[in-house]
């Protein structure tokens, strides 16, 4: 029956799968899909899609667009409600929030959405992912959005494509889809997010080459670390090393220099390691006089008064 029909190609779009694609457009050229435009429209923005799978996902919306009037502005509420929820969570899909984010960009630049209801839509969810991110939990889903949808929202190519443009004499061509102003203000956003990123690593760094130098310190001094300070320095440096390769990755995507390698920013510096050899040999000295005072059988304060 065709209510049997409808519910199945619904399903079929909620359980995507690479092989049921074609399946998917050859049954929406027999289907009248006329009241089930609002399932339809859920059905594409609740499950979670790989990124691979939002070409075919932007086809299907272009087909229902053009048969249903409504389904532009369904569709659109369909995206409030799965931003909305993802707000709301205690623990959000981030992975499924990476996606969504470009396939409901590319959804606007495809002219599916609405645009300036999107556009704003777009725009805060932009602004909620970078502004207050602390711990940087979104600096993947940030790179990706920029690696992907960077010249449409922001003039931003990835620095290692215009490089190799330059090199191979290619054009890279230019999206025109928003006003030069309003891709600087994106663009803004997304360097103040790496810069704050790379202060973030920059201040990792440096706890980590406390540690580092001070274990060193107790090694030359005693000749041993205690293990919880070695465990602690290894998970800083773990930490340091992994944060790094992130903001490396966004460097390269909002088209900003690389941070210092990882092994600069860990070197204890002349300085440091100077004051810790010093501060060594002094409490060495000490050791050893004491150990000649007692051998001797009398403090220095005698020896100096002895005329």
């Amino acid at each position: 029956s065709t209510l049997k029909k409808n519910t199945a190609f619904v399903k079929k779009i909620r359980n995507l799968t690479e092989s049921s694609k074609e399946s998917l457009l050859k049954d929406f050229e027999g289907l009248n899909l006329s009241k089930y435009v609002a399932e339809v429209a859920t059905a594409i923005t609740e499950p979670k899609v790989k990124m691979t799978d939002i070409p075919f996902m932007l086809r299907l919306c272009s087909l229902m667009h053009r048969r249903y009037s409504d389904f532009s502005s369904l569709l659109f509420d369909a995206w409030k409600k799965v931003f909305s929820q993802q707000k709301t969570e205690k623990a959000p899909n981030l992975s499924k929030l990476r996606v969504d984010l470009v396939f409901f960009a590319d959804s606007i630049t495809t002219g599916v959405l609405p645009e300036n209801d999107s556009v704003r839509l777009l725009a805060l969810q932009l602004t909620q992912l970078t502004n207050g991110d602390k711990n940087f939990v979104n600096i993947g889903i940030v790179s990706s959005f920029v690696k992907a949808c960077g010249d449409d929202w922001a003039g931003l190519i990835p620095r290692k494509y215009t490089s190799l443009a330059k090199t191979y004499g290619v054009t890279i061509h230019r999206s025109a889809f928003l006003p030069k102003e309003r891709k600087t203000k994106c663009r803004g956003l997304f360097h103040d997010y790496y810069t704050a990123a790379l202060e973030r690593l920059t201040s990792m760094a440096k706890e980590a080459r406390r540690v580092i130098a001070s274990n060193r310190h107790q090694m030359f001094t005693k000749g041993e670390v205690h293990p919880e300070r070695h465990e602690k320095e290894e998970q800083l440096v773990a930490a340091c090393k992994k944060f790094y390769e992130a903001v490396s990755v966004l460097a390269d995507v909002v088209d900003k220099d690389a941070p210092p390698a990882v092994a600069t920013l860990l070197a204890v510096e002349e300085d440091e390691n100077n004051g810790l050899k010093a501060e060594g040999q002094l409490q060495a000295s000490e050791v050893r006089l004491f150990v000649v005072n007692n051998h001797l059988g009398f403090s220095l304060d005698t020896f100096f008064s002895i005329t």
